[in-house]
């Protein structure tokens, strides 16, 4: 099924990262959060894996 998004959501980084990320999805969706200036930085990552399922969360994981 296709949606049409919004002007204000399209310019949502995250929620258009978290729509391309539902998109692909397959056997494990895995959304990666991260600094948005992330050049010259050390972590501050956050991985969650989700199985898609049931919509549990099977790992989180925080970047160094």
């Amino acid at each position: 099924m296709a949606a049409t998004l919004s002007a204000d959501v399209v310019q949502d980084d995250i929620a258009v990262s978290l729509a391309r990320a539902i998109a692909s999805a397959s056997l494990l969706w895995r959304v990666n959060y991260g600094p948005k200036d992330y050049v010259g930085r050390r972590g501050g990552d956050l991985i969650i894996e989700v199985d898609p399922s049931d919509a549990s969360i099977k790992q989180a994981l925080w970047g160094q």
